[in-house]
């Protein structure tokens, strides 16, 4: 599927990137237990793009069976009708999926919860700041509450 036209960040970082030390970046993904969101990026490269990833990280990529689940959930998410906002799954299942340990899940779920984003920017002025991680879990629930109000 390869196409001189597409490009993404991580297959641009491939291509021009001439003499990665693929074993030091595997260890390093390890050491931040970030191993199966590399893995899930160079897949997608892989497959979306043809880009050629060693073969140290194709058999990485056939031991960790999840990684090959979440690239199906993108992949499929991506080919859906471009009217559809992205559902739980691309915002939250496939990132969490993503984190390897239970206690970096919680991590991820709680700034999810917190952390303004730019709907809270949008929402109130900026004078407000300090209020944005207050209002944030209130605007969550609301926002919920419509759209079920809305089925």
């Amino acid at each position: 599927m390869a196409n001189a036209q597409l490009d993404c960040d991580l297959a641009g970082l491939i291509r021009r990137s001439v003499g990665i030390d693929w074993r030091a970046l595997l260890l390093s993904a390890d050491a931040s237990q970030s191993r199966r969101s590399l893995l899930l990026g160079l897949q997608l490269a892989h497959e979306l793009i043809g880009e050629a990833i060693p073969s140290e990280f194709l058999a990485a990529m056939r031991a960790d069976p999840a990684v090959d689940r979440l690239a199906r959930r993108v992949v499929n998410a991506m080919f859906r009708n471009f009217g559809d906002r992205a559902g739980l799954s691309q915002e939250l299942i496939v990132p969490l999926l993503s984190i390897e340990t239970a206690p970096r899940r919680i991590r991820y779920l709680s700034d999810r919860a917190i952390w303004p984003t730019l709907g809270d920017w949008e929402a109130m002025p900026a004078s407000l700041f300090p209020l944005y991680f207050l209002t944030r879990p209130f605007r969550l629930a609301f926002a919920k509450a419509k759209k079920s109000r809305g089925r």
